[in-house]
């Protein structure tokens, strides 16, 4: 801080130097990922709020608690930061996940806290990740719940017919369909194993706007098939009523 003193300044009438201080600002950086892969995500949107009433030294009340200070939408690096805040606690909100995942609809708590007089700009990160969105089947012998791998199906969504996709159960008898944006699909049996009944329900699976699955976080179908079973029964050909005994060569 500079001043000059004058020619014909007295203690009677003193030099007065007003230096205003600055406030101590900050931004919160968000980095989100992919919850099974770390990868980066983009696309995701989050409101930042005041979690309290945001008060400076001088003790004037610069944000009331509740009041949305920024929206940010995450980059194709998986990271944004939002514009200068005043030091405090906000709270953090998902309004938008990624595409092809599900919601975040924890609030998460940061604060930024001043550090030192030689500090301006403090900062502070938080990591965040998105789950897919998940459906999986799970195939199994209707009476001892074998799982049964090697079942295919095929899958669409049910507003385009043209674009189906084939899947194949694993060895412990699931497939699992992931990252799927929202809409309605139909998922359907079209081949099974040698022994076993065809099933031929179509399945409708809705993924919300928020990616959950028919209202849960991950959406299981269970599906069995029966045993083919050949039933052999010997009548009197006169009478037509059943005769017992008899032996058969398959």
């Amino acid at each position: 801080l500079k001043f000059e003193v004058k020619e014909g300044a007295v203690w009677s009438k003193p030099l007065i130097v007003r230096y205003p201080n600055e406030n101590v600002m900050g931004k919160i950086s968000i980095q989100k990922n992919d919850g099974e892969t770390k990868e980066p995500l983009s696309g995701a949107m989050f409101e930042i709020r005041a979690a309290e009433d945001i008060v400076t030294p001088d003790q004037t009340i610069r944000v009331k608690k509740g009041t949305v200070v920024d929206t940010l939408t995450v980059g194709e690096d998986g990271m944004t930061t939002s514009g200068e805040l005043y030091l405090g606690t906000y709270e953090i909100h998902e309004i938008k996940q990624p595409e092809g995942y599900v919601l975040d609809q924890t609030t998460y708590q940061v604060q930024l806290l001043y550090e030192d007089q030689n500090t301006p700009l403090v900062f502070a990160e938080i990591n965040l990740s998105n789950e897919p969105t998940r459906v999986t089947i799970r195939k199994r012998e209707a009476e001892s719940q074998k799982p049964l791998s090697g079942v295919t199906f095929q899958f669409w969504r049910k507003d385009n017919e043209e674009e189906k996709k084939e899947i194949t159960t694993e060895k412990d008898g699931t497939v699992c369909l992931e990252r799927l944006l929202p809409g309605t699909y139909c998922i359907q049996e079209i081949a099974t194993l040698p022994g076993y009944v065809f099933n031929q329900e179509v399945h409708e699976i809705t993924i919300e706007p928020d990616g959950t699955v028919n209202g849960e976080k991950e959406g299981v179908w269970n599906v069995e098939n029966q045993k083919t079973k050949v039933e052999f029964i010997k009548c009197d050909q006169e009478s037509g009523k059943k005769v017992v005994g008899g032996s058969y060569q398959i």
